[in-house]
């Protein structure tokens, strides 16, 4: 075998890994989080999160984390150590580190009507 080449792992075997991709049901919603406080720690009650650094504008590539059956991880970009706690209420500990997106905005209804100004023709008609 190559050298460049690694042999595959099944999931159970390879280490919790940030970059995984995994499949979250329409029904769940990713939870997102942020260190703008600049904590050393912060204690989430899921597995699978996105983390964003801190707050826009200052945020760093928002990053999907999957802990796997480890307990912590280390977000590579802030160094934010996020451990995992089930038993916490809301999403996060400390709560002011929920981050809550921003809604797209809602595109303008379809039938605006455009008024134009009356010709000369249709002026005289009146």
């Amino acid at each position: 075998m190559s050298p460049l080449r690694r042999e595959f792992q099944p999931a159970a075997a390879r280490p919790a890994c940030i970059w995984e991709v995994s499949m979250v049901s329409h029904e769940e919603e990713l939870l997102h989080v942020h260190n703008n406080p600049g904590l050393a720690r912060v204690r989430i009650r899921a597995k699978e999160f996105m983390c964003v650094g801190d707050l826009p504008p200052f945020d760093h590539p928002h990053i999907f984390i999957n802990m796997g059956d480890d307990a912590e991880i280390v977000c590579p970009y802030c160094a934010t150590l996020f451990v995992y706690d089930p038993q916490i209420q809301g999403i996060c500990e400390p709560p002011e580190c929920e981050y809550h997106t921003v809604p797209e905005p809602e595109p303008p209804p379809s039938d605006i009507s455009i008024v134009t100004p009356p010709t000369e023709a249709e002026n005289q008609e009146s």
